[in-house]
């Protein structure tokens, strides 16, 4: 019986790490190895198999996600760079519209000063009451 319990137990592992603070490649090769046999023997070949094929498995579809999550951001890159070139030829179009009413209100805005001033110089009392009546239609709209 205690052959039996013997040879389930795993090998003794090697403690040369641990003994000599100086050790040579060669020692901590053989070291590294004497270990990895060692846990390798604790854990069954057929598990060891299905754990190496699980993580192979994931591994590949790791690679495939990423794959298609790049292509996915590749296409989306591509679409925004259209988009932002559409964008910013529209901004540029009304950016333009924008500046060219601003400049036809300053016209109008300058022609209507020109006629009230004619108007307030040929007409001087009827521009006089008509200025007064609208200060007066302006008052009642804020007391409002």
């Amino acid at each position: 019986m205690s052959t039996r319990r013997a040879s389930k137990l795993p090998p003794p592992l090697d403690t040369a790490l641990t003994r000599s603070p100086s050790l040579s490649a060669i020692e901590v090769d053989t070291s590294s190895k004497q270990f990895t046999r060692a846990l390798a023997s604790v854990v069954d070949a057929t598990a060891m198999t299905h754990i190496v094929t699980s993580q192979e498995q994931t591994y590949v579809d790791t690679v495939a996600t990423m794959r298609q999550n790049s292509h996915t951001l590749e296409r989306f890159n591509e679409t925004s760079a259209i988009r932002y070139t559409q964008s910013v030829a529209v901004l540029t179009n009304h950016t333009h519209m924008l500046k060219d009413m601003k400049a036809d209100l300053d016209i109008v805005f300058r022609r209507i000063r020109a006629l009230k001033a004619k108007v307030a110089t040929q007409y001087p009392k009827e521009y006089e009451g008509v200025a007064k009546a609208r200060a007066i239609e302006e008052e009642e709209l804020d007391v409002e």
